[in-house]
C-alpha cells in the first residue's frame, strides 16, 4: 500500500537588523493547481507552521530577497511571489503535463512572468526604477520527485541525518560565478554581496538555472533562506567561534514537530553573528514518506578502516537545464564548424601557395636563361681530343699524315732514324748541308724544298769591321735589290 507523503512547513519572515520595509517575501502554496489551494504569501511572518498532504500537482515553497540599495524592494519581492502563485493556479496549470520538459518550460517561463510583471511596474513609476529582487523555489511533486530553481543568492539547502547538510543552489554572484570561489572563500570574502542575476534588472532578461529531478525520502529536511541568514552564518563550520546551520539543524531539530523551534534558534544565532539584513527562513520536512534505501555495503576487500566510507550522494539525479544544453550543444557544434572551416582554409591557401610558387620559379629560372642567352647542356661543344688534332705542318719539318694513332707512333719512331725534320737534312742518309728537305702539302702528300746554300762566313776582316754579313744566296741577294728598288 502506498504511503501518502505529508509535510511539515514552518516559516518565519522579518526586517530583522533593517530598519524600514521588509524587503523579503516568502510563498507556500499546497496543493498547487487546484480550485482551492491553501496559499499564504506573507513580508511578515513569526511562528507561522503547518501540515500539508502531498496532493494533486504537489506543493510550491519560494523565498524572494529585494534588492537591497534600490528602490522598492519590498514591491519587486511581493511582485515576484504573487505572480509565482498566479502561475501555480488552476487556471496556470491546466495544460502543463508533469513530464520532465514541459515542468522546466514551465518553471523558467514562471520566473520570467515574474521578472516583466516587475519591469513593467518600475516603468510606469518613476519612484520605482531600478528595483529588483532574488528568488528559489522549491516544487515538491505528487510522485515524491521535486524540482527547484533559482535567480540570485538566496539559497536552497538539504539536510538529512546520514549526509549532513547539503547546498542545492549556487550563488549567482561576483565571488562565485566569476571568480569561482567555494563556498567557504565566498563566505568571507568582502564582495561577496554583489550579485550577477536578478528579477527585474532593466540590462537584461531573467535567467534562472533549473535542477532535478530527484527523490525526496522520509525525514528530508530544506531550508529556503536569504542571505540575511546564508551571509552571516556559514553552511558547514569554518571556525570554532561561529556556529553553523548544519550543526543548528542537527541539535535542534530532531523531528518534524519542533521545525519552530530550529527557525529561533537560527535566528538567534544570526543575530550573534552581527546581522545587517532582513531574514527569511522557510522550513519543509518530509514528516511521511517513501523510506531512504540502506546504503549498499562495500565487499570486505574494499573496505577500509574509516568510520565513515559512505560518499553523499549528489543533491539531484537529474540532467541539467534541457534549454542551457541545448544553447550550449548549438554554441559547440558553431564552434566546431568554424574550426573546421578555419583548417580547410589553411589547407587550401598553402596548397595553392606550393603551386603559385613553384610556377613561378619555373618562370623565373627560363626568364634568366632567355636573359642570359644560356644554351642547353646538349648544344655546347663537346671537347676535342687533342690527339684527334693534326699535326701543323711547319716549313721545313716533316708530319705525318693523319692516321690512327698506332700508325702515327710508328710513323713517329720511323722518322727519327730515315727523315731529318729540319731543313737541309739529308733524306738519303747524308749530311750535305745542300740537299733538299721534305714539306708536307696536305694529307699524305709532300713536296721537297730546296736547301739554301750556306752563309758566307766572311773574311778576318768583314768581321771585323760587320760587312761579313752579306750572303751569296741568289734569293737573298735578290731580295735586297729588290727592297733598295723600292726605296729609291
Amino acid at each position: 500500500m502506498k504511503v501518502e507523503t505529508i509535510l511539515t512547513i514552518a516559516a518565519q519572515c522579518d526586517r530583522a537588523a533593517r530598519d524600514g520595509a521588509n524587503e523579503d517575501n516568502c510563498l507556500v502554496v499546497s496543493p498547487v493547481g487546484c480550485k482551492t489551494p491553501t496559499v499564504n504569501h506573507f513580508g511578515d511572518v513569526a511562528g507561522f507552521s503547518e501540515v500539508v498532504p502531498l496532493r494533486d500537482k504537489g506543493c510550491l515553497l519560494v523565498v524572494a530577497d529585494g534588492m537591497g540599495g534600490m528602490n522598492a524592494g519590498e514591491v519587486a519581492s511581493h511582485i515576484a511571489v504573487t505572480t509565482l502563485a498566479k502561475c501555480f493556479s488552476e487556471e496556470g496549470l491546466k495544460n502543463v503535463e508533469l513530464t520532465d520538459n514541459t515542468i522546466r518550460k514551465f518553471l523558467r517561463k514562471s520566473i520570467v512572468a515574474a521578472d516583466d510583471t516587475i519591469k513593467k511596474a518600475a516603468a510606469k513609476d518613476k519612484e520605482k526604477e531600478g528595483m529588483g529582487t532574488t528568488v528559489v523555489l522549491l516544487w515538491i511533486l505528487p510522485d515524491n520527485t521535486a524540482y527547484y530553481a533559482w535567480c540570485g543568492d538566496s539559497r536552497l539547502y538539504r539536510y538529512t541525518s546520514d549526509m549532513g547538510l547539503q547546498t542545492l543552489s549556487r550563488d549567482h554572484s561576483y565571488v562565485m560565478e566569476i571568480l569561482h570561489l567555494s563556498e567557504e572563500e565566498a563566505f568571507v570574502h568582502p564582495n561577496n554581496n554583489i550579485i550577477t542575476r536578478s528579477l527585474g534588472n532593466p540590462s537584461e532578461k531573467a535567467n534562472p538555472e533549473i535542477e532535478g529531478p530527484f527523490q525526496i525520502y522520509k525525514d528530508d529536511l530544506f531550508l529556503l533562506c536569504s542571505d540575511g541568514l546564508c551571509g552571516v552564518l556559514p553552511s558547514q563550520k569554518i571556525d570554532e567561534n561561529i556556529p553553523c546551520i548544519e550543526d543548528i539543524l542537527e541539535e535542534h531539530i530532531p523531528d518534524a514537530d519542533h521545525l519552530i523551534d530550529g527557525i529561533n534558534e537560527l535566528w538567534t544565532a544570526a543575530a550573534a553573528a552581527g546581522w545587517h539584513d532582513n531574514v527569511t527562513t522557510l522550513l519543509c520536512q518530509v514528516k511521511e514518506g517513501p523510506k531512504r534505501p540502506a546504503a549498499k555495503k562495500k565487499p570486505k576487500a574494499m573496505q577500509t578502516n574509516k568510520s565513515n566510507t559512505s560518499t553523499p550522494p549528489t543533491p539531484s539525479a537529474a540532467p541539467r537545464d534541457e534549454e542551457g544544453e541545448k544553447k550550449r550543444g548549438r554554441r559547440d557544434t558553431l564552434i566546431a564548424l568554424l574550426v573546421v572551416a578555419l583548417i580547410a582554409a589553411i589547407t587550401a591557401g598553402t596548397i595553392f601557395g606550393m603551386r603559385y610558387f613553384k610556377k613561378s620559379k619555373a618562370e623565373i629560372t627560363k626568364q634568366e636563361q632567355s636573359n642570359q642567352n644560356v644554351l642547353p647542356k646538349d648544344a655546347l661543344p663537346q671537347k676535342v681530343a687533342q690527339e684527334d688534332v693534326p699535326p701543323v705542318a711547319q716549313p721545313g719539318t716533316y708530319a705525318a699524315p693523319p692516321q690512327s694513332a698506332d700508325v702515327r707512333a710508328q710513323h713517329r719512331e720511323n722518322q727519327s732514324t730515315s727523315v731529318t725534320s729540319t731543313a737541309g737534312d739529308n733524306p738519303q742518309g747524308g749530311n750535305d748541308p745542300s740537299a733538299p728537305g721534305i714539306s708536307v702539302l696536305g694529307d699524305g702528300e709532300y713536296q721537297e724544298i730546296p736547301n739554301l746554300p750556306p752563309k758566307s762566313q766572311g773574311t778576318a776582316d768583314e768581321k771585323s769591321t760587320g760587312k761579313g754579313k752579306s750572303s751569296t744566296n741568289p734569293l737573298i741577294k735578290n731580295a735586297t735589290e729588290k727592297r733598295k728598288s723600292v726605296k729609291l
